[in-house]
């Protein structure tokens, strides 16, 4: 009679593996980076294993743990791999060769992106995603240490603060990552866009796309970027104080009502134009199409905030009148007017409305134009979506909605740093902190995916919401295999997973979990009794 024994393995295998198996990555990354070594572990078999280590339930463990993990998870049922051999140096050598330092002396990422291209072709062909709306952004990925000198991990943002920034573009239809780029630690997003949208151009030749950004990625420079490679965009931009009066002069009759609604209920009114960009500092203008949004939500808040400030304003010039011409400072009456000017600047929401006067004895008086702050508040809530979208094809609706997407990116970036831990990375060699970066931009993909599937099969939570892939991914609570050895042979049978987690893996269309197990089976009648 053998002995049996129970293995835990990976909790999310049953779900990760059929993904990375219809985005052929085994096959992939071993054309890419083919090395074989000795022992029978070789590359891909290397980033396979860091992949369902970041993609474990229970979390991304360091990378100096990958051996004791691979261990204590079975990935020798699994993969078929010696955790042994999954040692820091191999790990560390997969990443080099993943992307190798150059001659030059600076990180070769012609594997990487050939890596990410064809996964993503591959993802594009086999789920059929759409490519003709992108979405980009910019986060900054933070590291502790001091990291002197690097050219990669810089000061970014924040006290103290070291990191490089992640560039994301991602499909509007699925949130899928096409491209990822990977910056030096402060890069302006605005001046990346030209060499994004080159790269962008080179992964989906002879494509017509639209990119949609934030405010950072819209300036001059750009527009002219996109008219010569005769691509589009959807974008608002930081408007300047004449910009803003000018929208703000425009009567409400003159906007249209929106069909489309936020998920709160709240509408949104339109109104259409023409809009030149024509800076000092350069020779030509741009014209583009506007579309000015006054938003339900937005005027709310801006009232409410315009209301709130003038309250405080004139609290704070109350209490200015009471301490003029008394003790201290308050004595003199250029510190006064100092005072009084800082309260206008501070208020600068209802400033423009009240008009102060101070005389020489220290006789404070204001007054308000009561009628202009009303007209003012019921022209708040305004801003510009500006796009070289034809208007024939693209109606100021179909603009908004285009730019009422991007939650894709945000969730994306929100995925990278909660549920993947993307930092902190415990690297230092610049070539390796690219090369980790790609891998968990694979392991977003992969998420990206496992969403875009359970909800093409029309998965719901208990509650009747959309299956996310994290809500999918916390149903693979745990799983383990009753192991025995015959003969010299190990073979493994992979227990019961719950209810609700079997019904979501077979509307899918995955494999039973069986299936993926790199041993025969144990004998069923020899565990029953288990």
């Amino acid at each position: 009679m053998c002995a049996f024994w129970a293995q835990p393995l990976p909790a999310t295998f049953a779900a990760v593996m059929p993904v990375l198996e219809s985005l052929r990555f085994r096959d992939t990354a071993g054309d890419i980076i083919a090395k074989q070594w000795n022992n029978g572990v070789d590359h891909a078999d290397a980033l396979m294993v860091l992949l369902l280590m970041i993609l474990d339930s229970g979390g991304p463990r360091p990378l100096a743990e990958v051996s004791d993990w691979a261990d204590q998870f079975g990935i020798e049922l699994l993969l078929g791999l010696d955790p042994a051999k999954l040692h820091d140096d191999k790990i560390g050598k997969t990443l080099d060769a993943l992307v190798p330092v150059g001659e030059d002396g600076e990180p070769d990422l012609s594997r990487l992106t050939e890596l990410h291209n064809r996964l993503a072709n591959t993802a594009v062909c086999r789920h059929g995603i759409a490519t003709d709306v992108l979405h980009y952004d910019f986060t900054g990925v933070d590291f502790t240490g001091a990291y002197m000198g690097s050219k990669l991990v810089r000061k970014g943002k924040g006290p103290a603060r070291r990191q490089f920034e992640l560039g994301l573009n991602v499909t509007a239809q699925g949130a899928f990552p096409i491209l990822a780029t990977v910056h030096p630690g402060a890069t302006n997003h605005t001046v990346s866009v030209p060499g994004n949208l080159a790269k962008l151009a080179e992964r989906l030749p002879e494509q017509k796309f639209c990119v949609v950004t934030d405010a950072a990625g819209l300036c001059y420079d750009n527009v002219v970027a996109y008219e010569q490679a005769r691509q589009c965009f959807v974008s608002p931009r930081q408007l300047r104080e004449w910009e803003k009066r000018e929208i703000a002069a425009l009567a409400p009759e003159q906007f249209k009502l929106a069909r489309c609604r936020s998920a709160k209920g709240e509408r949104f009114w339109l109104h259409e134009r023409e809009w030149t960009l024509a800076p000092k500092a350069k020779d030509g203008a741009v014209t583009m199409r506007a579309v000015v949004v006054m938003s339900e939500s937005r005027q709310s808040v801006e009232r409410k905030r315009a209301r709130g400030q003038m309250r405080d304003l004139l609290a704070r010039l109350g209490d200015i009148a009471g301490l003029a011409g008394g003790r201290g400072n308050y004595r003199r009456p250029e510190y006064v007017r100092e005072m009084i000017d800082k309260a206008l600047v501070k208020f600068r929401h209802a400033s423009p409305f009240v008009t102060v006067d101070v005389r020489e004895e220290f006789a404070l008086s204001w007054t308000v134009d009561w009628s202009g702050f009303r007209d003012a508040r019921l022209r708040m809530g305004r801003w510009i979506l500006f796009t070289n979208l034809p208007g024939e094809t693209h109606s100021p609706e179909d603009v908004l909605e285009m730019y009422r997407g991007r939650h894709v990116v945000e969730s994306s970036y929100r995925q990278l740093k909660s549920e993947l831990q993307i930092a902190p990375m415990h690297l230092r060699l610049p070539n390796r902190l690219y090369a980790l970066a790609g891998v968990y931009v694979i392991a977003l993909m992969v998420l990206s995916a496992l969403q875009m599937l359970a909800r093409r099969a029309g998965l719901e939570t208990k509650r009747g919401q959309a299956l996310t892939s994290r809500a999918l991914l916390r149903q693979m609570k745990a799983a383990t295999a009753v192991v025995c050895e015959v003969d010299g042979q190990l073979r493994a049978t992979v227990g019961p997973l719950s209810d609700l987690a079997q019904e979501y893996l077979a509307a899918m269309g995955f494999p039973d979990a069986q299936h993926w197990l790199s041993v025969p089976s144990c004998d069923q009648s020899a565990i029953s009794g288990i």
